[in-house]
């Protein structure tokens, strides 16, 4: 391993084994092989990224080489969605996205070629924050898309109470009551419910 400023690469220092001359030592691991500059050696550290973020209402188009994570404040309905920068075929790309609910808006389309886990796109939560995580492995042409987690918010506070003791309060910051989980919607409080 030689160090290359904030990189770290492999460099061939010899080779064993096998039969005949060996090729020449010194090169280093590159993408698509052996490279004799060092600036074309892949790093072999798990690198930070920067993160961006964008406003989202109706048409998101996010340029994957400018950032592998994304934070979305969705302040309307995304009715078109595009995601360019994916490596070429042969390689596996990433992407994370935030998105943060301003309301009870949707995502209604993704990315042609988007295939969820489970077979179904994901509805953001209203007024929470979502992670999804993409990945593609033939430029961007099929997009495997695979949920994080849903609802994550402090925008709501359950206290309970004992068995036999005062009946539980439910406290809503947003004053639309609270989201029960595996629900796209919020749903008032409810006598039913004991709460």
């Amino acid at each position: 391993m030689v160090s290359d400023g904030q990189r770290r690469v492999l460099q061939v220092t010899g080779w064993f084994g096998g039969h005949g001359n060996a090729p020449p030592s010194g090169d280093y691991i590159g993408v698509s092989g052996l490279v004799g500059d060092i600036a074309d050696a892949v790093d072999i550290r798990a690198s930070d990224y920067e993160v961006q973020s964008v406003t989202a209402d109706g048409d998101l188009s996010i340029g994957r080489s400018v950032s592998k994570h994304r934070v979305i404040t969705l302040n309307g309905d995304v009715t078109s969605f595009e995601i360019t920068g994916w490596p070429p075929a042969g390689l596996l790309g990433n992407l994370t996205l935030e998105v943060h609910n301003a309301g009870s808006f949707l995502i209604s389309v993704w990315p042609d070629g988007t295939i969820w886990d489970g077979g179904f796109a994901p509805t953001p939560s209203p007024l929470g924050v979502d992670i999804y995580l993409l990945f593609s492995s033939d430029g961007g042409a099929t997009i495997f898309g695979s949920i994080a987690g849903q609802v994550i918010s402090d925008r709501f506070e359950l206290r309970t109470a004992a068995v036999g003791g005062p009946r539980p309060k439910v406290i809503c910051r947003n004053g639309l009551g609270f989201v029960l989980p595996g629900r796209s919607r919020s749903t008032p409080p409810s006598p039913k419910l004991g709460i």
